[in-house]
């Protein structure tokens, strides 16, 4: 039984090396084959319908070079004007769809004879990539002095920075690269109101010869407005600001109680009694901001409904900012931020019953719009000009403030 065994397995072998025998007969014929140097060190350099490989030949006797993919349907030839050294090649193929590639690459010499392949795979993109491609995404958009500050997301995917452009005051065209590392960029002498634009840049792979991009994409430069912190905000009266009425507090202008009458519970607040009209009190909000708006409610909008628009509610107000007030209290720094004149939408004079339509417009408060030339400021002046009924003080309920703070004391 072991001899039969073993007949077998040589037999076997017999045969196995007349089939190799067969495979080579063709390298064989002549004589021993020396094959040319292969390409080495073969890298593929992905890009938008397109790849360049690159490689590198040592064996002096190259020629040509062949490149071939698609199952050998395509081919590109590349002929060699070989020096004595290390010699590096690269070629672009051009007009590839989107999809995943195989290359064989082939060395070839003078008398024709030809390396063993090397091979490198990988990715050619297009427009479906493309398509793929997104904006860095944008936190939000300060304005501040003529200055934008753009907070970014943190990059996502193949993301290798943004481009910007936009038109700055002076009318001169603006472009700004921001690599994925910035995490805030400042664009200089902006218009607020004005926009710029941006897109994304993307690169696939580190070793990709081109880059995709997003469509430009528009934003506007604005103020991200929103109401104050009050808990911020303290009584900073200077030398010519007026007393108190009793047990009355400036801080009860923003504590949003519209509805205590009694004097001193919070509802309202009042100088002192012939302390004088004009007159003004003065707030340190305890930030620096660009203001927008500025609101204020007439004592009486909810509880004491006869004194809208009478008394010593104010008929005639102006706000004022600065971030360096002087301590006497003169106007020298101070820059005015807007004026409004309250008037009653009945017609009617004071003393006279208020209308639903007098206590809706009471209750929805009176609003100065703030131009976005103003200055930012971190003090305000509610300065009180006339009142309804020539009152020699005047009383408010609430007051509202808005805009961007800047920065916090």
């Amino acid at each position: 039984m072991k001899c039969v065994f073993a007949y077998i397995c040589i037999s076997c072998l017999l045969f196995s090396c007349r089939k190799q025998d067969h495979f080579y007969k063709e390298f064989l014929e002549g004589g021993e084959i020396i094959y040319t140097g292969k390409a080495d060190s073969v890298l593929f350099h992905p890009g938008k319908n397109r790849a360049l490989l690159s490689w590198r030949i040592k064996d002096p006797n190259i020629t040509q070079m062949k490149v071939y993919w698609n199952s050998y349907l395509d081919s590109l030839t590349i002929d060699v004007n070989k020096t004595d050294g290390v010699d590096s090649i690269g070629v672009v193929i051009d007009d590839l769809e989107e999809r995943f590639y195989s290359f064989d690459i082939y060395s070839i010499n003078m008398e024709g004879s030809r390396s063993i392949k090397s091979t490198v795979e990988g990715q050619v993109y297009g427009d479906e990539y493309q398509q793929n491609c997104f904006h860095r995404a944008i936190e939000n958009i300060s304005y501040l002095e003529d200055q934008a500050i753009i907070s970014w997301f943190n990059p996502e995917g193949n993301e290798i920075g943004s481009e910007i452009r936009y038109i700055d005051k002076d009318g001169v065209a603006t472009t700004v690269f921001v690599p994925i590392s910035e995490t805030n960029t400042t664009l200089n002498n902006v218009v607020l109101g004005g926009s710029f634009d941006y897109r994304t840049w993307h690169r696939p792979y580190s070793l990709a010869i081109d880059t995709f991009y997003t469509d430009f994409k528009t934003e506007e430069i604005r103020l991200i407005e929103r109401e104050l912190d009050y808990s911020r905000f303290a009584a900073h009266r200077l030398e010519n600001d007026p007393l108190d009425f009793g047990a009355n507090r400036i801080p009860f202008l923003w504590n949003r109680d519209l509805e205590s009458a009694a004097s001193g519970s919070g509802g309202w607040y009042r100088t002192a009694t012939n302390s004088g009209v004009p007159n003004q009190v003065t707030i340190d909000m305890g930030v620096t901001a660009k203001l927008t708006r500025f609101k204020f409610w007439q004592r009486g909008t909810v509880s004491e409904p006869t004194l809208l628009y009478a008394n010593a509610n104010p008929k005639k107000i102006e706000f004022w900012g600065t971030d360096n007030p002087g301590p006497n209290g003169n106007y020298a720094n101070w820059n005015k931020l807007g004026e409004y004149e309250v008037v009653r939408p009945s017609g009617l004079s004071p003393g006279q019953p208020v209308t639903f339509e007098d206590i809706a417009a009471a209750q929805e408060g009176h609003e100065i719009t703030i131009s976005m030339d103003a200055p930012v400021v971190r003090f305000i002046r509610i300065r009180v000009m006339e009142t309804f009924e020539n009152q020699p003080h005047f009383f408010l309920s609430n007051i509202g403030v808005f805009g961007q703070v800047v920065s916090v004391e």
